[in-house]
């Protein structure tokens, strides 16, 4: 029979290993930086998509919180979705994206928070 102290001095090194074993895999790995990258088409031409991390998608929260209290555009928004989750848009300015067609840019915007997962239970 094994007795509780050795399971509890085991399951203890068990799980001090597994917490160094998933930093090290980490720090190997460089997943903390690591951006998940997808190709999509736009306009005939194929861009890069990446998906936002948790800071990114809470600081988009941000200014909709922002936008429902100020006199904000939702296009406003559908630009910074664009720009965090388009690296091939992060610098261009808000009046040159205006020379995309919109249905283009809502299919783009919608495919950076499907990448995401920002749609997740929507259908």
């Amino acid at each position: 029979m094994i007795s509780k102290s050795l399971i509890q001095k085991n399951s203890s090194k068990v799980s001090t290993m597994s917490e160094n074993t998933l930093r090290n895999l980490l720090s190997e790995r460089d997943l903390y930086n690591k951006k998940v990258v997808k190709k999509f088409d736009f306009m005939g031409v194929p861009v890069n998509l990446t998906k936002l991390t948790i800071s990114e998608v809470e600081s988009l929260q941000e200014l909709n919180k922002r936008a429902e209290e100020e006199s904000f555009n939702e296009m406003d928004i559908m630009f910074a979705i664009i720009k965090k989750g388009c690296p091939d848009f992060a610098e261009l300015e808000d009046e040159e994206i205006k020379n995309f067609p919109m249905d283009e840019l809502i299919k783009l915007s919608s495919a950076v928070s499907k990448h995401s997962g920002l749609d997740q239970g929507k259908k």
